[in-house]
């Protein structure tokens, strides 16, 4: 997967989802992020399984 993936998951740019990755995440931001990647992997399983 990649970054851009998971910020659109998110709704931010590529380049906030850069950003926020270089320094320590808040508990909330660490969440979402993970969420996120959680989300987008759900999300690539289902469009690979589509084909």
């Amino acid at each position: 997967m990649y970054q851009y993936q998971v910020a659109d998951t998110l709704g931010i740019d590529e380049t906030k989802l850069s950003k926020m990755l270089r320094y320590d995440l808040s508990k909330t931001d660490r969440e979402s992020i993970l969420n996120a990647v959680a989300m987008t992997k759900i999300n690539q399983q289902a469009e690979r399984e589509a084909e």
